[in-house]
């Protein structure tokens, strides 16, 4: 009787207790000019702004978790998500997500 009891109260926690859904996150790209050199001049002059929008996924993100983003550099150059040839790829277990930031560690090796 006892595993009967707990047979149908797991069977109540998965159909009866509502799941909690996740709320897409969309993070602002900080513009860091200290990492922004331009190799062919050697100046720190370029800047950076943006948006990436994830399923609200908290942790280790994949491709499938970016749902959109765009990015505009030097305020002229923009690419998004939403072009034709746009391709979104999280390569290793470097990027990750909190619900306020994104940070990206070390390039896999």
């Amino acid at each position: 009787m006892r595993y009967v009891s707990f047979a149908i109260a797991c069977l109540w926690l998965l159909l009866v207790v509502p799941r909690m859904t996740r709320a897409d996150i969309t993070y602002d790209i900080q513009n860091n000019p200290s990492y922004q050199v331009d190799y062919t001049t050697g100046m720190f002059d370029h800047t950076v702004s943006g948006t990436i929008t994830t399923n609200g996924t908290i942790g280790m993100l994949t491709s499938s978790d970016i749902l959109s983003w765009s990015v505009t550099f030097d305020g002229t150059y923009t690419f998004n998500s939403s072009a034709a040839d746009a391709v979104t790829l999280v390569n290793g277990t470097a990027v990750t997500a909190t619900p306020t930031q994104i940070t990206v560690g070390a390039y896999p090796s």
